[in-house]
């Protein structure tokens, strides 16, 4: 029955991931100040899932990102690191997140793709 609706048994939900655009901008205002911005954009169609990412900077106003003054602009993947765990009930305690760089899945596959076809003769 649950077939028919389009429910399949075995099949578990994916993994949520975040992917973000990394973009720095840079002016002038009148004074002669120099200001600079670094905006995270979120990238909706390589994103899988919950943004989890959206929903802690919201409840926690903490933006803890470890490696964000070290990335150049381009496009991430949200990750968590620096991972706490409870002595007593061994429950995820508290967590850092980083940005790395990302790497679509199209581009694993023809990357791939390339690898395993160097070298070889093709005959047409």
């Amino acid at each position: 029955m649950l077939e028919k609706l389009g429910f399949n048994q075995l099949k578990k939900p994916p993994k949520p991931k975040v992917v973000i655009r990394l973009k720095t901008t840079q002016w002038v205002d009148k004074r002669g100040n120099i200001h600079e911005k670094r905006s995270l954009l979120t990238l909706k169609r390589q994103s899988v899932g919950y943004n989890f990412l959206l929903d802690y900077f919201k409840d926690t106003g903490d933006t803890r990102l470890n490696n964000l003054g070290d990335c150049l602009d381009g496009i991430y993947e949200v990750r968590a690191c620096n991972l706490s765990y409870d002595q007593e009930t061994g429950l995820l305690d508290d967590w850092d997140f980083k940005l790395v760089p990302y790497v679509s899945t199209v581009e694993t596959i023809a990357t791939s793709y390339v690898t395993d076809n160097m070298g070889k003769n093709q005959e047409t």
